[in-house]
């Protein structure tokens, strides 16, 4: 090879690597050629979609191409290098709904989708009784109360048996007739926080039911007493008002200041960690924690009204009829949420609080959410409305609803999950 042309190819070497390197600098931090549908050329950095979906081993489409499955570990998948625009992403696994919605890519960032929950086609229905009329669910979700219409001497009367649905079991409880003498229907039901006791109301007296006891022990509480509540630090005390006063017992006393009065001439109280929050009859806001009371704000009081307490962290939310109020506890000022409101939950992660009436669903969100899809502190998002009624809805975790709708003769016609997460369309099953 002679010296010339020797030269030559050095020199073309080094121009190779002066006018390639910056491309592979460019390649290496992301960016890339794109031709956009309007024509031309150019240079742009990409982004990436991360995913996270349960149940694990789920595949992923972007535009109806495959990608992979996601991590058989975390159920999560990244996919790198993709250039600013939006894509189609489907999430699918054999036997259950697929989830599908168009994300956004942006240069230099990466979309997120990270509580894909993905809904069996195919949902079991165990039929542990065809008697049921009502049920319920302990707090521990490990077990439900099931009230049954049984004939006993030729006479009907309503008895509550205990199903334990991992097992398929179910026993009995106590029946009408164990309760009362006379005919009474049940009104209410509620399990105390570590699921041991029940507390019964029927249409004229309140029980007390220790399942923790064998047999179950039965406890009478006065007649005259109403909105009785399970204190949520100590399962063996009940608070409740009787002739408008708060007072606190101890089932396992007998003391003579046994119940505790613990304030006067109450409308409405709640019960929050170790505090207790209520209004008088003036309006008064209160906050006790049994050692020192503190007034907290006034509420102009309407006519007729009844109320609702719901106390979450430091949220404080009044339901006046159906109008729902926050307290600006800076300002000590009410700002109003919404006036057609039938009922309010706190979500399990307590920064969602859902608030719903016969035909629409709201969320509102109490904490910034710096996860995409990213809210502000006190931002609101309407979420669906329906045609038929909405009976009841529960949190199934704290980003997907599950709820009944009723048709027009009241009967339940649908059951739903919904996600909340309302980027392109809202995926519900």
């Amino acid at each position: 090879m002679s010296e010339r042309i020797r030269s030559f190819l050095i020199c073309l070497l080094i121009a190779s690597f002066f006018l390639t390197t910056p491309f592979l600098i460019l390649y290496s931090q992301g960016y890339r050629f794109d031709f956009p549908e309007d024509g031309g050329i150019k240079i742009t950095q990409t982004g990436g979609i991360f995913l996270k979906a349960s149940p694990r081993d789920a595949d992923v489409f972007l535009d109806q191409t495959y990608q992979e499955r996601t991590n058989f570990l975390w159920g999560s998948l990244y996919i790198n290098d993709l250039l600013p625009k939006r894509y189609d992403v489907k999430v699918w696994k054999d036997g259950y709904n697929s989830w599908e919605k168009n994300l956004e890519v942006k240069e230099k960032e990466v979309a997120e989708a990270k509580y894909i929950l993905l809904i069996p086609k195919d949902i079991e229905l165990k039929n542990p009784s065809k008697k049921v009329e009502d049920f319920w669910i302990s707090s521990d979700g490990k077990k439900a109360i099931l009230r049954e219409e049984e004939t006993i001497n030729d006479k009907k009367e309503w008895a509550l048996k205990v199903f334990d649905p991992e097992r398929n079991l179910k026993s009995s409880l106590i029946s009408q007739s164990e309760i009362s003498k006379e005919e009474t229907q049940l009104s209410s039901l509620k399990f105390s926080l570590d699921s041991k006791k029940i507390l019964l109301k029927t249409e004229s007296e309140h029980f007390i039911l220790d399942l923790s006891e064998t047999p179950v022990k039965l406890f009478n509480l006065p007649a005259d007493i109403e909105n009785v509540e399970f204190n949520p630090q100590n399962p063996n005390q009940i608070l409740y008002l009787q002739e408008k006063n708060l007072f606190e017992t101890d089932l396992k006393e007998s003391s003579e200041d046994n119940p505790q009065m613990l304030a006067k001439e109450i409308l409405a109280y709640q019960i929050s960690e170790n505090d207790i929050y209520y209004i008088d009859q003036s309006g008064n806001l209160f906050k006790n924690n049994l050692s020192f009371e503190e007034r907290i704000s006034n509420i102009p009081l309407q006519e007729k009204a009844e109320y609702r307490l719901e106390v979450k962290n430091d949220f404080i939310f009044i339901l006046e009829n159906k109008t729902l109020y926050l307290l600006d506890q800076e300002t000590k000022e009410y700002k109003k949420i919404s006036d057609s409101v039938n009922r309010i939950e706190i979500s399990p992660d307590s920064n969602k609080l859902l608030y719903y009436n016969e035909h629409e669903i709201w969320i509102l969100f109490l904490e910034e959410q710096t996860e995409q899809p990213q809210k502000k502190a006190m931002e609101e998002q309407f979420l669906n409305r329906f045609s038929e009624k909405i009976q009841q809805i529960f949190w199934l975790n704290s980003n997907y609803l599950i709820f009944s709708l009723q048709d027009k003769d009241g009967h339940i016609n649908r059951f739903k999950v919904s996600e909340i997460d309302e980027r392109d369309k809202i995926n519900i099953y």
